[in-house]
């Protein structure tokens, strides 16, 4: 998971990898680890960035961890291949900017480098594989950029199709400085050593990522993933794409003209205006709700009977106000209105 820059570092870090490898290293030099001396402090003075430390070293190789000992001015820089640590101690200079670290050797000089050093070979020398049963899926779109200065959230679905059970022992992430512009973060709940997760056939493991990143910090950000089963791990690159506020979020378009009102089909420049009456029911056709035929004759009256005038009170609005009588018709009251209502 993601390594403070600090001595508790070593505390928090590797020993999250698992014990399961049979390789018991000889009390000697590290094919993992390389110490960095920081004679001038460099880091210490701010004359050196830890992003710029990451930099160089990433030059050589993937680095897995970055932790200080207890002399202060001295660094352990943990590699995932055995090749780079060989190439940067050759070299035995480190050059970042104007600063210049001497590279030495780590030597395993007691039980818990010993063991730490089997629990970085027990990870890095499992193959990493991607079997079919095995599906993962990211519940992302990767193509929308995200704002900078802000922080995103997502999940990793990792679910077993196999019959065959599978235990996920970890998931680990590369080292990321603390103050650097972008990082990435797993969220808990988390397998580790003694808490290993049984994924059983159909069983689904759902891991959530946080990705924050600094105001201003734009550019395309990615971190490997590795799922750390029994005998191999998986390897999943996270690809995040963080641009301006005014990219990731842009202002909506300007109209192209003022907003002007339809004309009137059949509006009149000679005089009033007239009221052209449109029926609810096209003329021709065919509707069988209650009362169509009504509202297609445009009010006019094609019935068999003639229609009677019925003289209504002058009080009947009076009568009948605040009253909630959903079937009142009022040209069936007449005279006996007061009896109806």
């Amino acid at each position: 998971a993601f390594q403070p820059f600090g001595p508790r570092a070593r505390k928090l870090g590797v020993n999250m990898v698992s014990k399961r490898s049979g390789h018991t290293p000889s009390l000697g030099y590290s094919i993992y680890r390389a110490v960095l001396v920081d004679s001038a402090k460099a880091l210490s003075t701010g004359g050196l960035t830890q992003s710029e430390l990451l930099a160089a070293l990433e030059e050589h190789g993937v680095v897995w961890l970055i932790e200080s000992m207890p002399q202060g001015s001295k660094f352990i820089v943990t590699f995932k291949a055995p090749e780079a640590v060989t190439e940067l101690v050759k070299q035995a200079i480190l050059p970042v900017g104007s600063a210049k670290l001497m590279v030495e050797g780590y030597k395993v000089q007691s039980k818990p480098a010993a063991e730490d050093e089997e629990r970085l070979h027990a990870l890095f020398s499992k193959p990493s594989i991607k079997p079919p049963n095995i599906i993962l899926y990211e519940a992302r779109d990767d193509t929308k950029p995200v704002a900078a200065g802000t922080f995103v959230e997502w999940n990793i679905a990792l679910t077993n199709r196999s019959t065959q059970a599978r235990e996920l022992l970890s998931i680990e992430v590369p080292f990321q400085p603390p103050g650097a512009p972008a990082s990435f973060m797993l969220k808990a709940p988390l397998p580790k050593p003694g808490k290993s997760l049984q994924l059983f056939q159909n069983n689904t493991h759902t891991q959530g990522i946080r990705f924050s990143s600094k105001p201003g910090c734009v550019g395309t950000f990615r971190t490997t993933l590795i799922f750390n089963f029994t005998t191999w791990v998986l390897e999943h690159e996270v690809v995040v794409t963080v641009s301006d506020a005014r990219e990731a979020f842009p202002p909506p378009l300007p109209p192209l003209a003022a907003a002007m009102p339809p004309a009137r089909a059949l509006a009149r420049t000679d005089g009033p205006a007239r009221v052209d009456i449109v029926p609810a029911i096209p003329k021709g056709r065919n509707c069988k709700l209650p009362g169509a035929k009504l509202l297609a004759s445009l009010g006019e009256y094609h019935g068999k009977f003639a229609l009677e005038e019925y003289p209504l009170p002058p009080d009947i609005i009076d009568t009948i106000e605040g009253r909630r009588a959903a079937n009142f018709n009022p040209w069936k009251t007449k005279d006996n209105y007061r009896t109806r209502l």
